[in-house]
């Protein structure tokens, strides 16, 4: 089995295996065998708004354009871990889409001390795949979380793991696998994300884009339903899935976004035990002013969209039922 690190103390940070700036990023299968491949990050942290943002930078490395892809067996992947020490995770964050996540993702990932990785596919399609079996994925995802929480840089201490919005539905899985991690689910105002997908859906709130199956849906039933009581139908489901997980587990906060990005990242602080500097927080002050996935534009309000004929009855009752959870008015 390679060595990753020189030394068997992780926190040296230093490489002498050729894997060590090399992290696993995409699932691949041919002819019902899964593979994994690999792309080099050099110096580049997960600063972007999504993993994907950082692994489309790093593609133009040299190390990546080459012509050849670096594949390795799913196997390999399990066996590699295990020289690992990852740094400590701090929290998930879970959501239900256009509720902050994105932007508390990126303020979090500022300072040095933090990994956060955003929405990585490679969890999702480990999860989906339908090649493995439950007993293969296990492994296979915890290792996937040590290189993600790899220590690569001297200053690294905590990592976050921001998942995709239908994985609420895996929650209970990844709380068996992570049994002490505080979990943080984002939620919002139905009508609003349902405003805010209207102007721009995403692929999790246009039929087919997704496998049925995630959300119990039947084909039949959606083919009856407008784009936007389509979206309605899968927050309910998301909604469903926040109130039963958090009416049972003790260690999940519930963030509604009109309490305020800056608030919610203030009590994330602690939750996460993240102990971020007032400096810090000045620096995450000029960055809430940007927009939260192009931080080259400035923030805009959602302006009103026009939405008519939609039954909210369902998902108004559980987000009011997860209000009271939270031990939270809205306001």
């Amino acid at each position: 089995m390679p060595l990753l690190y020189r030394n068997s103390n992780m926190e040296t940070g230093v490489a002498t295996h050729p894997i060590f700036n090399w992290m696993p990023y995409k699932l691949i299968e041919k002819e019902g065998v899964v593979f994994v491949e690999w792309i080099y990050l050099g110096e580049k942290r997960f600063t972007d708004p999504f993993f994907d943002d950082t692994i489309a930078r790093c593609k133009s490395l040299p190390h990546n354009s080459t012509g050849y892809k670096i594949i390795s067996t799913a196997d390999n992947v399990v066996e590699w871990a295990e020289e690992i020490k990852p740094v400590q995770i701090s929290g998930f964050i879970f959501h239900v889409s256009r509720c902050g996540s994105t932007m508390v993702s990126q303020l979090l990932a500022i300072p040095a001390s933090c990994i956060v990785i955003s929405e990585a596919p490679l969890i999702d399609q480990i999860l989906r795949n339908t090649s493995l079996s439950r007993p293969e994925k296990i492994p296979l995802i915890q290792a996937v979380f040590k290189f993600f929480g790899r220590k690569r840089f001297e200053e690294e201490t905590q990592v976050i793991l921001k998942m995709d919005a239908w994985h609420l539905f895996e929650i209970k899985n990844i709380r068996n696998f992570f049994p002490d991690v505080p979990f943080a689910i984002l939620y919002r105002n139905p009508i609003e994300v349902i405003r805010s997908h209207k102007r721009l859906r995403g692929m999790h709130m246009i039929p087919e884009l997704l496998s049925q199956a995630i959300f119990a849906s039947e084909e039949i039933e959606i083919k009856k339903l407008s784009l936007d009581q389509y979206g309605v139908r899968v927050l309910e489901k998301y909604f469903q899935a926040i109130a039963d997980f958090s009416a049972v587990d003790s260690n999940t906060k519930i963030f509604d976004y009109r309490q305020g990005i800056e608030n919610i990242i203030r009590e994330l602080d602690i939750f996460f035990a993240l102990f971020h500097s007032e400096k810090m927080y000045t620096q995450m002050q000029e960055r809430l002013k940007t927009h939260s996935k192009n931080p080259e534009g400035s923030f805009q309000c959602d302006e009103e969209v026009q939405i008519n004929d939609l039954d909210l009855t369902q998902v108004n009752n559980l987000y009011q039922q997860i209000a009271l959870l939270s031990h939270r008015k809205i306001y």
